[in-house]
Order: C-alpha cells, then sequence, then structure tokens
C-alpha cells in the first residue's frame, strides 16, 4: 500500500538533534516524514492526544520511555501504533526485551539502511489491521466461529510457512559451518543475516494476528 503523506512520525529521544539520523534515513528511503521528538511519557500522551500518527520510533535506551514504558503508554490509550526500536549497541538483551515489551522491530543505529523498510513494512500492517477491525464492525461486530477460523487460517498460514522454511534453512547451513576451520564468507553471513530477519518479521506477524484477536468477543 502507498505510505501516509506525509508520514506522521513521533521520534522517542532524548533531544532534538538525536532525531537528525532518523529523519535523514526516512527521506533517503522516500517517505515524507512529519516528526515530532517526545523526551518522556508526559510529551508522548500529549502528542498523542492532539494528533494521529503512524509510527514511533524510540531509543531503546531512552530513561523513562523506553520500549515497555512507550509501550504502556500506547495500551493505556488502547492504540495500535508500532513501535520500531533504535539501539546504539550490538547486544542481544535489549533487543529481546525490546521485542518482548512488543516492540515490532529493532534496528541498531549502526545499520539505519533498514529502517525505512521496516516503517514501510509496520505502517502497512498498521493500516491492514485497522481495515479488518472496520471491516468486522460494518459487518455487524463480532464475527462468527467459522468466519474467524478462516480467516485465522489464510493470516498464519503464509508466516508460518515463512518461519519453518527459513528455520529448515538455518539448521543446514549452521550443520555445513560445524567444523569449519575458516570463518564463512561475508555473502554467506549476509544470507544468513536475511533468513533471520525474515523469520522475525513472520513471528511479528503472528503476534499481531494474536494481538489483533484480544478486541475480539466471540458470539453466543
Amino acid at each position: 500500500m502507498d505510505m501516509p503523506t506525509p508520514l506522521r512520525v513521533l521520534i522517542a529521544e532524548a533531544t532534538p538533534e538525536g532525531a537528525y539520523d532518523v529523519l535523514e534515513e526516512l527521506r533517503r528511503a522516500g517517505h515524507d516524514p512529519f516528526a515530532q521528538v517526545v523526551a518522556n511519557a508526559e510529551e508522548m500522551e500529549v502528542l498523542l492526544a492532539v494528533g494521529t500518527w503512524h509510527v514511533l520510533i524510540g531509543d531503546a535506551e531512552l530513561p523513562g520511555l523506553g520500549p515497555a514504558a512507550a509501550m504502556g503508554v500506547l495500551r493505556n490509550r488502547g492504540l495500535d501504533l508500532p513501535l520500531i526500536a533504535l539501539a546504539r549497541g550490538s547486544g542481544e538483551e535489549p533487543a529481546v526485551e525490546a521485542i518482548r515489551a512488543g516492540a515490532c522491530d529493532y534496528l541498531r543505529r549502526d545499520r539505519l539502511e533498514k529502517l525505512g523498510p521496516a516503517v514501510a513494512r509496520e505502517v502497512g500492517a498498521a493500516a491492514d489491521r485497522r481495515l479488518h477491525r472496520e471491516r468486522l464492525l460494518q459487518a455487524g461486530g463480532a464475527p462468527t466461529l467459522a468466519a474467524l477460523a478462516s480467516a485465522l487460517r489464510h493470516e498464519l498460514n503464509n508466516p508460518l510457512a515463512a518461519i519453518i522454511a527459513n528455520l529448515s534453512y538455518l539448521r543446514e547451513e549452521l550443520a555445513a559451518l560445524k567444523g569449519r576451520a575458516l570463518p564463512p564468507p561475508a555473502g554467506k553471513l549476509k544470507d544468513l543475516d536475511e533468513a533471520l530477519s525474515d523469520t522475525l518479521e513472520s513471528a511479528n506477524r503472528i503476534r499481531d494476528v494474536a494481538s489483533a484477536l484480544g478486541g475480539f468477543k466471540g458470539g453466543d
């Protein structure tokens, strides 16, 4: 789907200057961002109350407004706003914490070339979820069990197939790498990284479907 113009972006950063590289990368990727910078939950609450936003991009280590705090604000307001967390280091623990808190993606600041595609993917997914909810309301509210089962089958089959295929590929490649005296070539590492990224994207899609189910109430 086409991206909104302008793309309304909330950026959780300690200072406006810290958001400069994010905006530059979004423009380089072809987006037309209108952005506001927030440094704490109170500022975020104010901007959420006065406008509609398409995506939240946040510093994963921002004191008082890391991924868990930011997602808490969104959930309290009942908003389905995708969060993309950014990290300055390469440690695994912040990534795990961000995804566990509900971030849709987690990127390192030295890999910002992935930001544009991630924003397009998550904004599009959020728009699809909103459209699905609107169609359910127009159809008369809660779906029947048969309709829900059909929708779930459609929504889950593709990402599950991708996860299974990628995990099988990764297992085979890692088995082939065992016992090698030399490090794997750069091209192979890139392939493995792309497979992991695709697996994470598919897993996030399944999580989004599960999250959307939380707003449904079955019929009598």
